[in-house]
């Protein structure tokens, strides 16, 4: 049982961990264990979560973020529990909860560098996501949710404000410029029109000085 609370704790479900760790005080409980035993069960199985804490998440970041005191003497189970429940797992889950949120700002930052810089390319969600070695719904999910566009409208602005300085700051013709930014003339006039509400030709005749 000890087993399965780890694997929910490293998948980050804090209900499935919690309710595993009332299901195995509630086994011991139910076994006859001595208190001693369980308590020290109890310490063990604080010591291996800090553990993993400290080898899957960023040592500096949750020293500056969370400052959880050691464990209390507890004088019964019922005190035991309670503090699993409303004082160590909780604050447990906020640290990497803020971690997972910070290195999703930063691998975010990186795609958009990313995109920024292969501008000229067909960009796909799964072949930026296969780059960073991530998951393409989860890359999806956290662009989303930080950026407040989706990857597909990030790429098609990005894309179009780079053609719009190249029709009004170059002589180019409408295909070259729409290979200029990876796509077909044809996909281009299409997305350009979506973006701005104007095709290419009539945007550069309406704004070219």
């Amino acid at each position: 049982m000890e087993a399965l609370l780890i694997k929910a704790f490293k998948q980050n479900k804090p209900e499935e961990t919690l309710l595993l760790f009332k299901n195995m005080i509630q086994y011991m409980l139910d076994a006859n264990v001595n208190s001693r035993r369980l308590l020290q069960s109890a310490q063990m199985l604080y010591s291996t979560v800090l553990r993993i804490l400290y080898e899957t998440t960023d040592n500096q970041a949750l020293v500056a973020q969370w400052e959880l005191s050691p464990p209390p003497e507890w004088k019964s189970v019922d005190e035991l529990v309670h503090w699993f429940e409303f004082d160590f797992f909780p604050e447990v889950f906020k640290a990497i909860d803020l971690m997972n949120e910070n290195r999703g700002h930063q691998t975010v930052e990186a795609v958009k560098q990313y995109l920024y810089e292969s501008a000229t390319q067909m960009q796909s969600l799964t072949s930026v996501a296969e780059q960073f070695g991530m998951n393409p719904s989860y890359l999806s999910r956290i662009f989303k949710k930080i950026t407040g566009q989706s990857f597909v409208q990030f790429t098609a602005n990005l894309k179009i404000e780079k053609a719009k300085h190249l029709l009004l700051n170059s002589t180019l013709s409408i295909n070259e410029i729409s290979e200029a930014v990876g796509y077909t003339e044809r996909t281009f006039g299409r997305v350009f029109k979506n973006v701005t509400g104007s095709t290419p030709a009539n945007y550069r005749m309406q704004n070219k000085s």
